[in-house]
């Protein structure tokens, strides 16, 4: 594919390949949540991945320096590995909330015509956030930041989608949540966990996804040119 052809960039933590212990637990979520959800389309385990940030929502024009110095800044984040949790929020045991609302309500919903589960760092951290923000100074902002001082520490995992005109399963979504809730995943992530992808399509599909490997400064000026301000 010509650069042409991308449509933007992420960067993103478990693309691809994955501890097997998360493989399986991602295949039986879908699978309870299909039971659950009969309209679901679970998404291939290889495509699914954890957002970082994505490079699609400038500051200012951003250069191929711009883009390896944020690689380079999320990579050195995680040299100390970083734990997440996806699952294990019960309603009300928290001692964090995640955008003012308990994690047990946060931690998986159908909506947008999404499947979507969060996790966070365990123990409870900013990191994320400060990531995020820091990104700031490669010219990129996150998409859930605005002007103000709060952080946004959700690590977004989507795992399927479900038809238009279903927007409101909740019953569904309390029965996922409680699932989840008993059967935690605890996943170490590193810097050698971490990749630049450029895509055709925001699911990352493999087929039309490219993850790169050496972001030499003639990829990083091709990335950085689908990355500029609308």
């Amino acid at each position: 594919m010509t650069n042409d052809e991308y449509a933007g960039a992420t960067a993103v933590t478990l693309y691809g390949v994955k501890p097997p212990l998360m493989y399986r637990w991602l295949g039986q979520l879908q699978v309870e949540i299909s039971r659950q959800f009969p309209q679901f389309v679970p998404r291939t385990l290889e495509q699914i991945h954890a957002t970082v940030i994505g490079l699609e929502f400038p500051l200012r024009p951003v250069a191929a320096e711009d883009v390896r110095g944020l690689m380079r800044s999320i990579a050195e984040a995680f040299e100390n590995p970083v734990d997440m949790r996806l699952g294990g929020y019960y309603p009300g045991a928290s001692s964090f909330t995640s955008r003012g609302v308990d994690p047990y309500e946060r931690s998986f919903a159908l909506s947008g015509g999404l499947a979507t589960l969060i996790g966070w760092p365990v123990p409870p951290s900013n990191i994320l956030g400060r990531i995020r923000k820091r990104a700031e100074q490669f010219g990129f902002r996150h998409r859930y930041h605005d002007d103000g001082p709060s952080l946004d520490s959700d690590w977004y995992l989507v795992v399927g989608d479900f038809p238009n005109g279903h927007d409101n399963p909740r019953a569904a979504e309390s029965r996922i949540r409680d699932y989840l809730a008993a059967r935690p995943l605890d996943v170490r992530v590193t810097a050698s966990d971490l990749a630049l992808v450029r895509y055709q399509k925001t699911t990352l599909d493999l087929a039309t996804s490219e993850k790169i490997a050496d972001l030499s400064p003639d990829i990083a000026a091709q990335v950085a040119a689908i990355s500029q301000p609308a």
